[in-house]
């Protein structure tokens, strides 16, 4: 008789939770995956039912909206959150080298 393991899938269904808790935004050429803060005291083992999912979203997009670099990691604790990845469209090599010149002062003759 051929005993299964129980913990054998304790990984897997873990990761498939963690994955079903992610959230992903996006907004003026940023990606932003985060999950709600975990606490083991919570029955559900997070704090998401205290923070509104859709207002977190629509804070992280305003924050994204004043400063598309913004560091976002400053911002989980009031929000309860944890980022898990950013990434940044990459800007056309037009607009980096006109913002690298962009600093450039001309001078002229001295008489």
């Amino acid at each position: 008789m051929k005993f299964k393991n129980p913990l054998s899938d304790l990984g897997r269904k873990d990761l498939i939770a963690s994955a079903e808790s992610q959230r992903i935004i996006t907004s003026n050429g940023v990606v932003v995956i985060y999950t709600f803060n975990q606490r083991s005291d919570s029955p559900s083992g997070t704090l998401e039912h205290l923070f509104d999912p859709g207002k977190t979203d629509a804070k992280l997009i305003e924050i994204l909206a004043a400063n598309p670099v913004a560091d976002l990691k400053k911002f989980e604790e009031a929000l309860g959150i944890k980022i898990l990845d950013v990434q940044h469209k990459p800007r056309p090599e037009s607009d980096i080298s006109a913002a690298d010149n962009s600093d450039d002062i001309e001078i002229g003759e001295i008489e």
